[in-house]
């Protein structure tokens, strides 16, 4: 019976290759088809009514054989980009504030040779239709830019912005297959994003925007913190580098120190209002988005908000749960901090209602 091979394959993206009295070298390692995409705004910011903003889609492969090595795929059919969701699962949308603007490229504003086109379908859903497979590598370079779009934010009334609607992106059900020694299985992917509005100007966050610490469950945890501040007169954001650190209540540094650096002159200014934003902190880790912007009739407070990414957030928090933490910033040659405060334990992470 050497060399009989029995193929199971299971529902969950997963082919088993099961050996009878096959030597070792010989047995396939099985195949698991697995991937995610990125839908990255460009900023952010809060939009302003008619400002627009680009959307990058990467796909991201994560497939292996059932040793943990890492295995080539391909994506194929179409992706659909749902955005103004008003719910986790865009089962609501707001139809009103968000618009595709079609590029140059076949509607994309760019796009991978395998993109035949970008293309709004109904109000919410823009399609990319692939004509061909995309080939997604092993890792380390599993990683492939697919198609860039722009939205554009209309509709926006300055006195009542519509806060943040998100953006979700999926293939098709089957649209992501993965081979190893001829077994091959087909998976879908999904990602989803965020866009923030506002009355442009102040910036002032127009709900509750409580500080929150979110365990991911693929890439690094996730950071968020507002609140506002005084500053001295002639304060500038770029004078001096910013620099952030986390601590738990048993004063261990929750954040490798040197994700939460920017230099001097990072920030772009507009006004009142400062921003910096990095799309690739959340995978990478470090600061995604800082933005600083005064106050209205307030010339020395200012509203900072701040959000990040960094491995081990869960782990230094939960084990056991810490729950009192301290946060020290600087930006503009002032410090804000320590601010030792007591959060609450949700089931995404931490949340503190003040500020």
């Amino acid at each position: 019976m050497r060399g009989l091979v029995r193929m199971v394959r299971w529902a969950t993206g997963v082919t088993l290759a099961l050996g009878l009295l096959v030597p070792m070298s010989a047995r396939a390692q099985g195949v698991q088809t697995s991937a995610s995409l990125q839908v990255v705004p460009a900023t952010a910011a809060n939009l302003a009514n008619n400002q627009t903003v680009q959307v990058t889609v990467f796909a991201t492969n994560t497939s292996s054989d059932l040793a943990a090595n890492s295995l080539p795929a391909t994506v194929s059919g179409a992706i659909t980009v749902t955005f103004g969701c008003t719910d986790c699962g865009c089962t609501a949308v707001d139809t009103q504030h968000l618009q595709f603007v079609p590029g140059g490229a076949g509607g994309c504003d760019t796009k991978d040779p395998a993109v035949t086109s970008c293309a709004l379908m109904g109000t919410n859903d823009v399609v990319i239709t692939l004509g061909s497979a995309i080939s997604v590598p092993a890792a380390p370079n599993n990683k492939v830019q697919v198609a860039q779009f722009t939205l554009k934010a209309v509709n926006i009334d300055p006195n009542n912005p519509p806060g943040t609607l998100s953006i979700r992106g999926q293939t098709d059900i089957c649209g992501v297959q993965a081979c190893n020694q001829g077994a091959c299985v087909q998976c879908e992917a999904q990602g989803c994003s965020r866009l923030n509005f506002g009355g442009g100007g102040g910036g002032n966050c127009p709900h509750l925007c409580p500080n929150k610490i979110i365990f991911k469950q693929n890439g690094p945890d996730f950071f968020e913190y507002h609140i506002i501040v005084t500053v001295p007169n002639g304060w500038d954001p770029n004078s001096a580098p910013f620099t952030l650190s986390l601590k738990n209540a048993m004063g261990e540094l929750l954040n490798p120190q040197a994700l939460f650096q920017l230099p001097a002159n990072s920030f772009v200014a507009q006004s009142n209002v400062w921003t910096y934003s990095d799309p690739n902190a959340q995978n990478a880790g470090g600061i995604a988005f800082i933005k600083a912007a005064q106050r209205d009739n307030v010339p020395n407070a200012f509203r900072i908000d701040i959000q990040a990414y960094a491995n081990g957030l869960q782990t230094n928090t939960t084990n056991p749960d810490k729950p009192t933490m301290t946060t020290t910033f600087s930006i503009g040659g002032s410090t804000f901090g320590p601010l030792t405060e007591l959060w609450d334990r949700r089931t995404f992470g931490w949340q503190l209602n003040k500020h």
